[in-house]
């Protein structure tokens, strides 16, 4: 019997010693699925470690996890920081991340701010920042945000496609400056 058509199910010849006697459908044998879907969750404070290798991308001064982990936990959680992970099987870590917190402001009202939004470099483009922002967009809602708003660095261009796919908008330019006490 040779298989002449890939997938769930093929078609066998099953030949005599002249010719084909009959062509049959066998079915195969179903293979595990596995979810190509990725799970969004939000990551607890004993969670936090997990988020450290799709921050670190975004974050690379972040040297130690454990640094990471007591900034976030000691003094960004306290503010009303908060994190969600794109989690895929077999995998513990996230594979994408999104720090954020509620934020209330004379120019824009009640608004999710998002801090920070990561992917590991090996599962880009796979769809774990689309569904990042969809949560997001859905947790802005629920808790009755006017706007969901964040900032992206100039370079990042890959980023900006998603977030403009999400149908946001460019508003503004945004300055910093780094105070030093040398001044």
């Amino acid at each position: 019997m040779t298989a002449r058509w890939p997938g769930r199910f093929a078609q066998a010849n099953c030949l005599s010693s002249r010719s084909i006697v009959s062509t049959m459908w066998l079915r195969q044998p179903k293979r595990q699925e596995v979810s190509l879907v990725p799970t969004i969750r939000e990551l607890s404070e004993q969670e936090t470690h997990l988020a450290y290798p799709a921050l670190l991308e975004l974050r690379p001064h972040l040297d130690a996890r454990e640094h990471m982990v007591e900034i976030i936990n000691t003094r960004q959680r306290p503010e009303g920081y908060r994190l969600i992970g794109s989690f895929v099987e077999g995998r513990e870590e996230a594979v994408a991340v999104a720090g954020f917190r509620l934020l209330h402001s004379l120019a824009w009202g009640r608004f999710l701010y998002v801090d920070d939004l990561s992917t590991c470099a090996e599962y880009r483009r796979q769809g774990h920042g689309e569904r990042l922002m969809q949560w997001l967009d859905e947790e802005a809602r629920r808790l009755g945000c006017d706007q969901l708003h964040l900032d992206s660095g100039v370079q990042r261009h890959d980023a900006h496609r998603l977030y403009l796919n999400q149908r946001m908008q460019i508003t503004a330019h945004h300055f910093g400056r780094v105070l030093s006490t040398e001044e």
